[in-house]
């Protein structure tokens, strides 16, 4: 082999291991949370979906953080917090105050579930094909991360609920900002965003406290915001949204990107794409023909009466 075939060859070799790899090898590139590598690049990232975050609601791509990759299946993490929902719907301010709205023993029965598999999930994949890939699981396509999860080392959290944890904080859109009536805490450094310094929001977590020990059926957990595990009421209007999804990755590709922070892997749809089925055009009745008027019976001849015998004289 010449030098110039061999320089042609390693210039094809460096382009083709430099491409995106779609279908299965796709799954291969992603991978979780990864506490061998730098804090910047712990984990990957990825770009999915759109949702308003300007205040006036002008929507921006998303941004989720990879936790786990397992079985071609990857778990995502929205990197902020998207919106901010109760999980049961007060009617009014004294429901507010006094606790008078439903109490439900799982995250299914509660409006927050209903809305976040409705409203928010066709708002953030309105018009994307990308929904399809979206796996659904115990609380839908779209649902908060559970106390265990939020538990998990292997997703980099801390596996203690107390006190300060930067690797739980996240700070909420400019959006859910304008819609939300907490009073931001001071700014904390989050560790795991290049150690950016940013406004740190609430947001739910699926776990309820124990109504026999603790009498208080009514509380769903959050994440305050310097990270620790706390509850609140379920008609909170000032705890945030922070989605999760799990995606499959068999019927995605990367179009592009590396997986960082400012480049995130952009997905793209692979799996086949429904066709509607041709709704059959119903045949045309066919107009019974006229049944023929009968006709009128004919009126029996009138026969003459008989006519009397004359008597014998």
């Amino acid at each position: 082999m010449g030098k110039k075939t061999l320089r042609v060859f390693c210039l094809l070799l460096a382009l083709m291991t430099a491409l995106p790899l779609d279908g299965m090898a796709a799954a291969k590139k992603l991978r979780g949370y990864d506490s061998t590598q730098k804090k910047s690049a712990r984990y990957q990232y990825v770009q999915l979906g759109t949702y308003p975050y300007e205040e006036d609601g002008t929507k921006k791509p998303v941004l989720w953080l990879v936790l786990s990759v397992s079985k071609n299946k990857a778990l995502l993490f929205s990197d902020m917090i998207l919106d901010n929902r109760q999980v049961v719907y007060a009617k009014t301010r004294r429901d507010l105050d006094n606790r008078r709205y439903r109490r439900i023993k799982d995250f299914t029965e509660s409006d927050l579930y209903t809305w976040m598999n409705n409203d928010m999930l066709n708002t953030l994949f309105k018009g994307d094909s990308m929904k399809k890939a979206l796996v659904e699981g115990e609380y839908g396509k779209l649902y908060p991360l559970t106390d265990e999860q939020m538990l998990t080392k292997a997703y980099g959290f801390s596996d203690y609920r107390y006190f300060n944890h930067p690797e739980r904080q996240a700070e909420a859109t400019p959006y859910t900002k304008s819609i939300q009536q907490y009073s931001w805490s001071k700014k904390i450094t989050i560790t795991h965003q290049n150690s950016t310094k940013r406004d740190t929001s609430p947001y739910w977590v699926v776990a309820f406290r124990n109504p026999k020990t603790m009498d208080r059926n009514y509380m769903m957990q959050i994440v305050g915001t310097n990270g620790h595990l706390s509850y609140g009421a379920y008609a909170r209007t000032d705890v945030g949204v922070r989605p999760a999804l799990t995606l499959d990755l068999t019927l995605c590709k990367i179009k592009s990107g590396s997986g960082t922070r400012s480049k995130p892997f952009i997905l793209e749809y692979t799996g086949e794409e429904e066709t509607p089925k041709p709704t059959k055009t119903p045949k045309p009745t066919k107009t019974p023909k006229p049944t023929k008027t009968p006709k009128p019976a004919e009126a029996p001849e009138a026969t003459e009466a008989p006519k009397k015998t004359a008597k014998p004289k």
